[in-house]
């Protein structure tokens, strides 16, 4: 059971009890869905027969089980810990190329069989996950996978998501 500090709930109109139920079941939902990412990749993944290549959008210290699955290449923004990222066995970590704000994904030559934006829609402006959802479509092989992991959707954006990919025009 999780400790809540009594002044975080004080003037609050909730009772005792529902804080008991709710705060169990809040930590256990989103700590199973942080920490499940990893099993996640692996039950999509595992289906590839051959080694194939994967875009780890929004890398960050880079995942350690992608590697396993072929040729890994990371791409985040300036600052991101690249040793780290290459030292799990990504085949390569770039930055992003900054043209008038928009963020470009690098690997414009080469075609993925699966694009992962993990957590991604958290840390950057709604405009942006666009641009990068549209560019990453256009980096997919012809029935390529796109692997998308985020908590925090709005209404708006399932339905802009899908209008993105169906249909897939390559």
């Amino acid at each position: 059971m999780i400790k809540v500090k009594k002044d975080y709930w004080e003037g609050r109109n909730i009772s005792s009890q529902k804080i008991k139920r709710y705060i169990p079941l809040w930590f256990y939902k989103l700590n199973r869905f942080r920490f499940g990412d990893e099993d996640f990749l692996i039950r999509r993944l595992i289906y590839f027969k051959k080694k194939i290549k994967i875009l780890d959008v929004a890398c960050g210290g880079g995942q350690h089980v992608l590697p396993r699955f072929g040729d890994v290449y990371g791409v985040d923004i300036r600052g991101f810990p690249r040793e780290q990222v290459m030292e799990k066995g990504y085949k390569n970590a770039s930055e992003y190329l900054d043209q008038n704000e928009n963020k470009i994904i690098p690997y414009q030559n080469l075609k993925f069989d699966v694009v992962c934006m993990l957590q991604l829609n958290a840390h950057i402006p709604i405009k942006i996950f666009n641009d990068l959802l549209h560019q990453t479509r256009l980096l997919l092989k012809e029935n390529g996978l796109l692997l998308i992991i985020g908590e925090f959707y709005s209404k708006g954006l399932i339905p802009k998501i899908l209008s993105y990919l169906i249909p897939a025009v390559h």
